[in-house]
């Protein structure tokens, strides 16, 4: 029996950024890997790269079924189908946006750049606003499998672009509209639905609050698919020194900063305002370091291995919020005269005084006791001052004290006075909490 369509089911999503966004292109003119853009230079987010993570919202046994597939390709007996999603750019959907850059160098264990690991690319900073549209063909015996992609952007679990575990590309704040127009019917009744769908402008607001009255679907009946995402650890923090990760700045002044803590320009009602963020990186860095100290096995299971692994823990990016700056100026010293070193003096600013948090994800079902351990221990360091991150740790920069701890979503109920006790109730709240299923 032949399939035939019986139905057009539309989403329409719009979301912010809640991370800075990494969507390189094949350009390269300001940066190593610059943000696509399109003709009118403005940054977007391309189907290709939305459709691949909207695979994985679905439950594997219907991901051919609607998103096609080829076998045994270039053969004679090549095999295939379509998808039956529409998947379509995501474009700036009005408002400010901030596009900025990012400097990364590869370091070895005494913190000096490693050669020919530098390199550096564009980001466009949190709070732009997207919109995106979906695009279901039904057949017969089809479910509303776009639902499961709907869900996914509700739960804010979907995250776009490079260095996704890193921190990178995570969304936030998604509104959903669906639409579907059932031509399943007969006589009058489709005669009617197949009009309004070919008045239906999917890009006009308009189209869509016009068609709503007779085909919106409520999306709190949406379905959602969503497998076993590991441990999931959030640590509260405040500063104990100042922070560094440095940024050079380019502007001419004598009040101008070299260089200053890595922060995102945000516009607010009073002007801008600039708010220091600790990237991901900075975060996998310091832990890899410390972890690898204390077992190197950890390292090649659950931080990845370049080209061949991907890493099973992800570190969020950390705003500072409440944090003082302060502009230092500073010069070098001749350590055989004890005077100022010539062509040494420089400013540099650096944020104080300030809290925030930051998530930690490590994914998979089966997580090695080991690492929970290794993990735990790396926290009590950062506790306790033995983990720092950013530059200048030497001179007691870049020290953090912990404030809370969740794990899977729940307080940790744990001494922070003692180390051991601290290190003890890390590892009996994750190893709890994986029990628990999440």
């Amino acid at each position: 029996m032949k399939e035939k369509v019986i139905g057009k089911r539309y989403y329409r999503i719009t979301f912010q950024l809640a991370s800075a966004l990494s969507v390189g292109g094949t350009v390269n003119e300001n940066t190593d890997r610059d943000i696509v853009r399109d003709s009118r230079n403005m940054p977007y987010i391309p189907a290709t790269a939305l459709a691949g993570i909207y695979r994985s919202f679905l439950p594997p046994g219907d991901i051919k079924k609607y998103f096609g597939y080829i076998d045994k390709m270039g053969t004679e007996n090549q095999e295939g189908k379509d998808s039956r999603f529409l998947i379509y750019d995501a474009n700036l959907a009005g408002g400010d946006f901030q596009i900025s850059g990012r400097d990364c160098v590869a370091l070895d264990e005494w913190k000096t750049a490693k050669k020919r690991a530098k390199f550096d690319f564009e980001i466009l900073e949190p709070g732009a606003t997207f919109v995106t549209y979906i695009e279901q063909n039904k057949w017969e015996g089809d479910e509303n499998a776009g639902d499961y992609i709907a869900n996914a952007w509700k739960g804010e679990r979907v995250v776009i672009g490079g260095k996704t575990s890193r921190g990178l590309g995570k969304t936030c704040n998604a509104i959903v509209d669906v639409l579907e127009f059932p031509m399943g019917g007969g006589g009058k009744d489709k005669e009617n639905v197949v009009e309004d769908w070919l008045d239906f402008c999917m890009y006009d607001d308009a189209s869509w609050k016009k068609a709503a009255v007779k085909y919106a679907t409520r999306t709190e009946e949406l379905k959602g698919y969503e497998e076993t995402r590991g441990l999931r650890l959030n640590l509260q923090m405040e500063q104990a020194g100042p922070i560094a990760i440095r940024t050079y700045t380019t502007e001419a002044g004598e009040d101008q900063p070299d260089y200053q803590q890595l922060v995102y320009i945000q516009r607010k009602d009073n002007g801008e305002q600039e708010t220091p963020v600790i990237p991901g990186t900075s975060w996998a860095g310091a832990f890899r370091h410390q972890m690898e100290k204390l077992n190197k096995s950890c390292i090649r299971d659950y931080f990845g291995i370049k080209s061949e692994k991907k890493s099973r823990i992800i570190f969020g990016e950390s705003e500072i919020t409440q944090a003082y700056s302060k502009v230092f100026t500073r010069n070098a010293i001749d350590r055989f005269t004890g005077g100022a070193a010539e062509r040494a003096l420089f400013k540099e600013k650096v944020f104080y005084g300030g809290r925030t948090s930051l998530d930690i994800i490590v994914e998979g079902k089966e997580i090695d006791n080991d690492f929970i351990r290794c993990l735990a221990a790396a926290v009590t360091d950062l506790h306790l001052g033995f983990l720092s991150v950013g530059g200048e740790t030497a001179v007691g920069r870049g020290l953090f004290r912990l404030t809370g701890v969740k794990v899977q979503g729940k307080e940790g109920n744990i001494n922070w006075e003692e180390g051991g006790k601290l290190y003890q109730g890390l590892v009996e709240c994750m190893i709890r909490g994986l029990n628990e299923g999440g």
